[in-house]
């Protein structure tokens, strides 16, 4: 190959400056969407998680705390709850317990 057939191949295989330069356009622009893609992914994470903080104030308030009423534990309660004396309650001790709710007449 003379020196002019070599330049040629050169020229060939190396992208000109305008090349270059039209590739570095279309990486900022590719650059650009990817910035606006990832603060759109982060806005979504953001919302996600003040719904689940939202969501977890409503089950708070939307659950009504039982009343208790104090009870004096039998004989009765033994033999009806094994579980009672398995806890290490005795007769005689005062507990809380769920308020009985009657049906409305």
């Amino acid at each position: 190959m003379n020196n002019t057939e070599n330049q040629n191949v050169e020229d060939k295989s190396t992208p000109s400056q305008e090349d270059v330069i039209k590739w570095m356009k279309s990486q900022i622009s590719f650059k650009k969407v990817q910035l606006e893609l990832q603060s759109l992914d982060t806005q979504i994470t953001q919302l996600r998680e003040q719904q689940a903080k939202s969501m977890m104030l409503i089950a708070q308030y939307s659950s009504v705390p039982e009343e208790l009423e104090e009870h004096v534990i039998t004989e009765e309660d033994i033999k009806n709850y094994p579980e009672i004396s398995e806890q290490g309650m005795k007769v005689g001790e005062t507990v809380k317990v769920p308020k009985q709710r009657g049906l409305k007449k």
